[in-house]
């Protein structure tokens, strides 16, 4: 019997160091395809920043709609290759328990804002509309990952733009409950598209599954997009789940813990109110918010007779009156300041009529604000010109270093100096100073955090006053992101680089 339960334990032994072995295994082939994926990653990135900044540069210059359609279509691929790289990527790392999630303050707002900007094209091109409402009692400073929130959300809002062929589509944010500067969030993307069959629902989560999944099916994709979604909201700490029915559209809903800056505070209002003018309710709450949301008291009202009779009533109380185009002059209050909102896609035509009187939609608040202070200060203030800025661009590859140029050029730079290697950029800095260096991660001779960190010992030693680094890479992961901060860097924009992207954190760093 003592023989019979020996052997017994020598077998259960032999099985679990299988299974520790087993697992051992599995974790370091998952771990060696996530470096192979991370490499392909930036050798992917490095040839498509030349895509897509050559696009966004010719995108800016005087093209027939034959020409910018073309253009368009060149720079929407591109933006789908980088999508997938990134998905891939991903999922590489929560195989390998590599994920790593930031902790950093942002402002949530600003955030969507981006989002918003960036996936508005590709809705108004299919007559959607697109509509943000962020609840009054959302914390503005919120402590987490943005880079993840950020692609959770393009993520859902992609997919509903894809699918949703009339209507609109919606993302809500609200706040589920709040304790010990921690907030619960909630998140809606909701759209009016065909809906999910019951039976596809299932399997709607899982990596490289499609609702669709017919050689001739209409969209494209991986399939990869949800599921990422849901493993970063996990890996958040939420949950994210799916309510839809066929031909009702559907809404994913997912929930977030996120710390609150002890800075939150919510906006005071001040000043004369707005007027708005929106007949759709949802779509009406939403732009209340977002212009309460940057301290300015809103009158929303549905139709514009309702409006009229606001201002009627006292006409030096309100500041401006927002309306949708094509309310037809003689209705509008001739003393008032009129901005007129258009969606993105009709823009063109409208920026003919209105000029400057017009906002596009959804509103973001960076433009929001732009307008009122142009309401408060019709006077043009003067502000430094960009060309007095000194800039070094640090870049070994021939066609991204054009690229960048070209970018510096048109908004406006002139003093801009290159350096193709990192000993190079160094002895550059020991001869003359720059208000802002553009560093590449990888180059020959010393890569970029190592001359950075010798350029911040250049300035200590020479009490010079430290130039702003900016770090312009393809490679992604969050170790990067850290090498870069430790060696003194003060911003991090992979490739490819986005143009708004790219000139917002430069007028950030040398206002």
């Amino acid at each position: 019997m003592v023989g019979v339960l020996r052997a017994v334990c020598q077998v259960a032994g032999l099985s679990q160091a299988r299974r520790e072995r087993e697992t051992r295994e599995a974790r370091q082939q998952a771990e060696a395809r996530s470096r192979f994926l991370a490499t392909m990653s930036h050798e992917i990135r490095t040839p498509m920043n030349g895509v897509v900044g050559m696009c966004e540069l010719l995108g800016g210059t005087a093209l027939t709609e034959e020409q910018r359609e073309y253009v368009d279509t060149v720079s929407h691929c591109g933006s789908l290759l980088l999508s997938l790289v990134n998905d891939i990527l991903d999922l590489s790392k929560v195989d390998a328990g590599k994920l790593e999630l930031e902790s950093v303050e942002f402002d949530l707002r600003d955030q969507l804002d981006i989002v918003l900007t960036t996936l508005a094209p590709g809705a108004q091109r299919k007559g959607l509309e697109l509509v943000v409402d962020v609840a009054a009692e959302v914390p503005r400073l919120v402590v987490g990952d943005p880079v993840r929130l950020k692609q959770i959300l393009v993520n859902l809002l992609g997919n509903a733009i894809k699918f949703t062929t009339a209507g609109e589509v919606e993302v809500r944010v609200a706040q589920l409950r709040r304790s010990q500067g921690t907030a619960r969030l909630a998140f809606w993307v909701r759209d009016t598209g065909p809906g999910i069959p019951e039976e596809q629902r299932g399997r709607l989560f899982g990596e490289f599954s499609q609702t669709d999944s017919s050689v001739a099916r209409r969209h494209g994709g991986t399939g990869l997009g949800l599921a990422i979604s849901k493993r970063l909201v996990e890996a958040m700490q939420g949950r994210l789940v799916l309510q839809s029915s066929d031909g009702h559209g559907s809404t994913f809903l997912f929930d977030l813990a996120l710390g609150v800056s002890p800075e939150d505070q919510p906006a005071p209002l001040e000043g004369n109110p707005v007027l708005l003018v929106e007949p759709d309710a949802t779509r009406r709450r939403g732009a209340l918010h977002q212009i309460e949301s940057i301290g300015t008291p809103v009158v929303a009202c549905a139709t514009l007779d309702e409006a009229l009779r606001h201002y009627q009533s006292s006409p030096s109380t309100y500041r401006c009156l927002l309306v949708r185009a094509g309310a037809s002059p003689d209705e509008l209050p001739a003393g008032m300041r009129t901005f007129h909102l258009t969606p993105y896609s009709e823009q063109t035509a409208a920026r003919e009529r209105y000029g400057d009187a017009l906002l596009s939609l959804p509103l973001s608040r960076r433009q929001l604000r732009r307008a009122l202070r142009g309401v408060e200060s019709p006077e043009p203030v003067e502000t430094p010109a960009p060309r007095d800025t000194r800039v070094l661009v640090v870049e070994d590859n021939p066609v991204n270093l054009r690229i960048v140029c070209m970018m510096l050029e048109k908004r406006g730079y002139r003093s801009i100096r290159t350096a193709m290697t990192g000993r190079e950029a160094v002895e550059l800095v020991e001869r003359e100073a720059f208000d802002v260096v553009l560093m590449d991660y990888h180059m020959p001779e010393m890569d970029g955090p190592e001359a950075c960190s010798r350029i911040r010992r250049l300035e200590a030693d020479r009490g010079r006053r430290p130039a702003a680094v900016v770090a312009l890479t393809a490679s992604v992961t969050p170790q990067d992101v850290q090498v870069c901060r430790s060696s003194g860097m003060d911003a991090f924009l992979s490739k490819p680089l986005v143009a708004a992207d790219f000139y917002r954190t430069l007028e950030q760093l040398v206002a």
